[in-house]
């Protein structure tokens, strides 16, 4: 197995892609969606980077995976669901938090 980081210096989080080095399976951990703070547009400059390496190494994305609620930065997963097709998961107990985000 393989791992690669890759820091987001606006919201210094890490998104991580890991995979199989014989099968090429990978999934990506923890994607950040770029915005903008002064203009508060979106941008996928970070989702475009992921995107490049896994196209340059030639890995499947089986899955997009959030370890937890980001309170600290948007989520790229719907972005790169988009981008590479694959199932997105996160943990069921996010269920609790979005519950009480949407009051």
């Amino acid at each position: 197995m393989e791992i690669k980081a890759f820091f987001h210096d606006d919201s210094f989080t890490i998104t991580y892609v890991a995979w199989d080095t014989a099968t090429r399976d990978a999934v990506v951990i923890d994607p950040v969606l770029d915005l903008n703070l002064l203009t508060w547009r979106l941008s996928r400059v970070h989702d475009d980077l992921i995107a490049e390496f896994v196209r340059a190494n030639s890995l499947k994305v089986h899955w997009i995976l959030d370890t937890h609620a980001h309170a600290d930065h948007l989520s790229g997963m719907a972005d790169l669901k988009e981008r590479f097709g694959a199932p997105t998961a996160i943990g069921k107990d996010i269920t609790k938090v979005q519950l009480l985000t949407a009051s």
